[in-house]
């Protein structure tokens, strides 16, 4: 305690603050051309176009569990509902994981889980995993569900159904998720089974877990097996590694390096000290985590399937793509510390002086103070600039509900945290009963319109 204040007090007011001053951007959230397109085609083809997806694009059960309801509403609505959506997930999210850290007997679960999510909003640009609806669906649980494994890891408590239930829904929520599920889940089990008398005793002792495994393998099989294959989403034909395994593979390891210490603003060698702090900074629960192999597995297994994300989209863009990706990456690599953390030294131990031990309370406020002076002046700008972007949105929407065949886009810039739609300028013709495609046409077909424009912003 420094003058009257707690490391861990002046960490949750930081993290608190950064939170909501992120919050204060939720009417930011706004739809891309998916959500028009899927609201629409699920509209019209009910579940048949929510099988299609899952069996030849991408499967994720959570995801659709969570979003085609939402998507119904507001194709009823005629109204996007994103701002409400998004700040459910949001505190959905940040309430999941501090459940799971009271449950593994963490002293301060609400302080935990705030940092964690403020961290999570600061090492990336937030605009696509927090708020862009279709995206936040499948990559803010997968998160949750990789972040409250990992609280119950750190716990000398046995969470045998609670555990498995978590990672499928990181396995159900995104790709990358079920091939981390797969990884950590063969990271945590296998040694311990080679050893043991009969595999079939083994099996039934883990059923739950061998449970989210298989979860998790049908997901990462239905994804080879179509989405991959097809191999229709190469942005970077140049680069020589879209379809190419070998080429990806090379490239991935220097790219997942240099992502390693990465945080927005700052050199690579600063990024690489701040996330040192949070090693060691990181607070530690109090218990001796019985189960530290597996606690070390799983943060293996974040960096790995962190790894497999760069190795993934390298392989199926040809390049790095996109923030989503990006951000879900980094919030892996910092539950990786967080695992990491459990198992350093700590209090009770005679490592080190108490001064030393008092001073190593303060690296997470310090990480905390860099982050926030840092990203301050970027929500400032976001703030002025969004209420240009609402009037312009609420103008494309009003002209979409209006009377005629013909609606107006309006294409601006959004904001450098927030983001904003990828409309292009130009216009369309929709055929009239056709099945809509993606980008204007879907849009024109959402609001029931036959020609559709898009203008820049005077």
């Amino acid at each position: 305690m420094v003058g009257g204040l707690s490391a861990g007090g002046v960490a949750l007011a930081m993290s608190s603050l950064l939170v909501a001053v992120h919050a204060l951007l939720l009417p930011g959230g706004h739809w891309m051309a998916d959500e028009f397109l899927v609201a629409e085609t699920d509209a019209r083809n009910g579940w048949r176009s929510v099988l299609g997806r899952f069996w030849f694009w991408s499967p994720r059960p959570a995801a659709e569990l969570l979003g085609t309801p939402y998507l119904l509403l507001a194709h009823a609505l005629q109204r996007p509902l994103a701002a409400p959506f998004l700040c459910a997930l949001w505190v959905g999210t940040a309430a999941g994981v501090a459940w799971a850290a009271r449950l593994a007997g963490e002293r301060h679960p609400w302080r935990l889980s705030v940092l964690l999510f403020a961290l999570l909003l600061c090492l990336s640009r937030p605009d696509q995993m927090f708020f862009w609806p279709l995206a936040t669906v499948a990559y803010l649980p997968c998160w949750a569900g990789l972040a409250v494994a990992a609280m119950l890891l750190r716990s000398d408590r046995e969470f045998p159904r609670l555990l498995p239930a978590a990672l499928l829904l990181a396995a159900f929520s995104a790709e990358v998720g079920a091939a981390t599920v797969l990884l950590g889940i063969a990271l945590m089990m296998l040694p311990g089974m080679a050893g043991r008398t009969g595999f079939r005793s083994a099996i039934r002792e883990e059923r739950w877990m061998m449970l989210a495994a298989a979860g998790a393998l049908g997901i990462c099989v239905l994804v080879a097996t179509a989405r991959v294959s097809t191999m229709s989403e190469i942005f970077d034909r140049g680069s020589g590694l879209g379809g190419s395994w070998p080429r990806s593979l090379l490239a991935s390891v220097p790219a997942f390096a240099a992502a390693l210490p990465a945080v927005p603003g700052m050199p690579w060698w600063a990024g690489a000290a701040a996330k040192t702090a949070l090693l060691f900074g990181l607070p530690a629960p109090d218990a001796e985590p019985r189960r530290r192999r597996r606690l070390f597995a799983w943060g293996l297994a974040l960096l790995g399937g962190a790894w497999l994300s760069v190795l993934l989209a390298l392989h199926q863009f040809g390049a790095l793509c996109c923030s989503r990706h990006a951000s879900l990456r980094q919030g892996m690599i910092l539950l990786a510390l967080l695992c990491f953390a459990a198992l350093l030294p700590r209090k009770g131990r005679p490592v080190g002086s108490p001064r030393g031990r008092e001073a190593r309370l303060w690296l997470v406020p310090l990480v905390l103070a860099v982050l926030l002076c840092g990203r301050l002046p970027v929500v400032a700008g976001d703030l002025h600039r969004l209420p240009a972007f609402l009037r312009a949105r609420e103008a494309e929407w009003r002209s979409g509900r209006s009377a005629g065949d013909a609606m107006m886009l309006r294409v601006g810039p959004g904001g450098r945290l927030f983001g904003g739609p990828d409309w292009k300028p130009g216009s369309l013709v929709r055929a009239n009963g056709g099945e809509p495609g993606f980008g204007l046409d879907g849009i024109a077909a959402f609001f029931n319109k036959r020609r559709i424009e898009a203008r820049p912003v005077p």
